[in-house]
């Protein structure tokens, strides 16, 4: 998806159509249809929830950035890397670990992926 994603709500619609059940935005957008046939429920749930998803998960980037911050600030002296004490490397490398995740499932979700 380049550029801004529909805005949510999204929601699922009450009624197939011809085998899909539409996933509908705000005004009576729709941004997919999803096939009936085959009992894709869970996949109906999952893409309706996407808008809430994204905003949240980007919410979270920003905590776990900002634990990160309070780790790494609290164990070296100035902020210099070299001093970093060797029991805050294995929270930092964890937490380091959760931020490239979550910034490839967003950049993912952007398109950039």
């Amino acid at each position: 998806m380049s550029g801004q994603h529909t805005t949510g709500p999204w929601r699922k619609s009450g009624a197939a159509m011809d085998g899909f059940r539409p996933i509908m935005a705000p005004g009576g957008v729709i941004v997919a249809l999803i096939s009936t046939f085959f009992g894709r429920k869970a996949d109906e749930d999952l893409i309706a929830a996407a808008p809430e998803l994204y905003a949240e998960l980007f919410l979270a980037r920003d905590e776990v950035a900002e634990k990160r911050d309070v780790i790494f600030d609290c164990h070296t002296i100035g902020g210099d890397p070299d001093t970093l004490e060797d029991e805050a490397r294995p929270d930092l490398e964890h937490l380091d670990a959760q931020l490239a995740r979550i910034d490839s499932a967003l950049a993912k979700a952007r398109g950039e992926a």
